[in-house]
């Protein structure tokens, strides 16, 4: 539930104390302003306090005072946060963490983190808000349990609870549909459930969904360690088949909630796994095409800036329209690749300038355009001769 904003400050009760601990019944508050973010706590006789505030570009600190309340002037941006509040009696120094969320229209939510689950081979953890909505989200390929969580400030800034599923960079092999369920059915128990991923991520909110019974808002779904892949496209594929321990999709119980794919119909090992695994489970898959946007269709969905929308519009069960007109590098870069198969170097040269003057800071993006360029000049020496 949203943390209320204080209008006014109350007046603090001093309170004579022998033992530090008594801080566990202090009250601690957060509040929003306009340039800043406002910490304050209760306060006893004895105790000196000190204020940290961490969020995503870096640590705010207040040292040791006797003021109950500090004021940081930084912009209330969306995003997590985390408020430290110390106590200090003498040389003993008690300190209370506080997690929360600023989301939209300046709410606050505390965050309740608890770990569902954890072994070598996955962890799963529960940030928990006290939403009716809850998101299950995985990772991509190479990731680890110490890898940052796929969309955790998004979702949750936007109100909804996120249960993170982590890997071991093992493809998620160690994490059977049973044990999934296990895990994460008690904890979305009566709440409205989608399951969200990309590329890896997103075959995984297929694959797992009946589980939960959740809805799945899945973006280019494919697992590169499954043996049809592995044989598909072996020149781009390291995976050992023997490897793979998951059964087929469609061996699963199968959810009868939504199920939502976002797709470039020009990407062939997507459109495979599509074709083959997930439609032979869910037939009546619907499906958000966005030509050229590559293999990372959801990166250019949110760099138009409509992944908001989208996501908003799949939970609220609204309609909502795919905007085909508006590029990103990524179209671009699917653009110039498309135009230099059809050996059209003028469009591809065309779509290969738009996507350099964009000055992706994105290094997968850089890498991608070195290689149009790498393209571009093979197929010219090829047209002089």
């Amino acid at each position: 539930m949203p943390y209320n904003r204080m209008n006014s400050y109350e007046k603090r009760s001093v309170m004579q104390i022998q033992n530090p601990d008594i801080t566990n019944a202090l009250q601690r508050k957060i509040e929003l302003q306009e340039n800043g973010i406002i910490l304050s706590t209760d306060g006893a006789a004895g105790l000196e306090y000190a204020f940290y505030l961490e969020h995503s570009n870096g640590l705010e600190k207040k040292y040791y005072s006797d003021n109950l309340t500090h004021f940081f002037q930084i912009h209330p941006n969306l995003g997590r946060y985390t408020a430290t509040f110390f106590y200090k009696k003498n040389t003993t120094i008690i300190s209370h963490k506080i997690a929360f969320v600023i989301g939209e229209q300046q709410k606050i939510f505390l965050i309740k983190k608890a770990n569902l689950a954890t072994s070598k081979h996955f962890k799963i953890d529960n940030y928990d808000i006290g939403s009716n909505t809850t998101f299950v989200v995985f990772n991509g390929s190479g990731s680890t349990i110490y890898s940052p969580p796929f969309g955790l400030s998004f979702l949750l800034c936007r109100g909804y609870n996120v249960i993170v599923c982590l890997q071991n960079n093992n493809q998620y092999q160690g994490l059977s549909f049973e044990d999934f369920g296990k895990y994460v059915g008690p904890a979305v128990k009566g709440k409205a459930t989608y399951l969200y991923g990309s590329s890896l991520g997103g075959y995984c909110a297929v694959y797992y969904a009946g589980a939960v019974k959740g809805h799945v808002i899945a973006s280019a779904p494919r697992n590169s360690a499954h043996p049809a892949l592995i044989t598909y496209s072996p020149k781009k594929n390291n995976y050992n088949a023997d490897d793979f321990q998951h059964k087929d999709i469609f061996e699963n119980e199968l959810s009868p909630a939504s199920v939502n794919i976002f797709i470039d119909p020009h990407v062939p090992e997507d459109v495979f796994f599509l074709n083959n695994y997930v439609r032979t489970a869910y037939p009546k898959v619907n499906l958000l095409e966005y030509q050229h946007a590559g293999h990372e269709v959801l990166m250019h969905v949110n760099r138009i800036g409509h992944l908001k929308n989208i996501i908003g519009a799949i939970v609220d069960n609204r309609p909502f329209e795919i905007d085909q007109n508006t590029d990103s590098e990524f179209t671009e870069i699917g653009k110039a690749h498309f135009f230099l198969k059809k050996q059209d170097i003028r469009r591809a040269t065309i779509y290969y300038q738009r996507a350099l003057n964009r000055k992706s800071p994105n290094k997968a993006v850089a890498a991608k355009i070195r290689a149009i360029k790498r393209e571009l000049g093979l197929l010219k020496n090829q047209k002089s001769v």
